[in-house]
């Protein structure tokens, strides 16, 4: 009779052994969907953030080629005054390539003089004015871009600040002779 109670304590017990088991393997598969379900959801929400991404990446590139289409010359800056952007039309008046010009100062590449020749300073041209002032300025009188060969090129400019969240991050200058 001992023999049989023993045999049945056994049975008991691997029968409660085999329902714990059982319970950890639900509790396992169970974690299994919960995680399975997460990594769905964040698979879904990154396509949503790389559609977003993509959306932006083309509004940009639109608004680009539009101030690259330009007729005056344009170039924008940052707001320490290096070049970030220039048109074809920049290009084509002066001499740079954008490549060439691009993250130097405004200041290193398009000296500007009145009609004596005289060096007009950073602070006194439109594009400084500008980017300290931060409102729209237009020139009213004659100034001159030297030109990469030398050659004086006569223009007007109108300078506007670039304004992200009431700061000044940069300006765009249009020029035409």
């Amino acid at each position: 009779r001992s023999a049989i109670l023993n045999v049945m304590e056994d049975h008991l017990q691997s029968a409660d052994d085999l329902r714990s088991s059982r319970r950890a393997i639900l509790n396992v598969l169970d974690d299994y969907r919960s995680s399975a379900e997460d990594i769905k959801n964040s698979r879904s929400a990154i396509l949503n953030v790389m559609e977003d991404l993509g959306a932006s990446r083309i509004m940009l590139e639109q608004e680009k080629a539009s101030l690259l289409a330009i007729g005056d010359g344009t170039v924008i800056v940052d707001a320490s005054g290096k070049i970030t952007l220039v048109n074809k039309t920049f290009e084509n008046l002066l001499g740079w390539k954008l490549d060439e010009v691009k993250a130097k100062d405004l200041v290193e590449i398009m000296q500007m003089e009145d009609e004596d020749g005289n060096n007009i300073p950073y602070a006194q041209r439109p594009i400084g004015i500008v980017l300290r002032s931060g409102t729209t300025t237009t020139t009213t009188t004659t100034f001159y871009y030297v030109r990469k060969d030398k050659t004086r090129l006569p223009v007007s400019v109108t300078v506007s600040p670039i304004i992200v969240e009431n700061k000044i991050i940069g300006a765009i200058e249009i020029f035409r002779d």
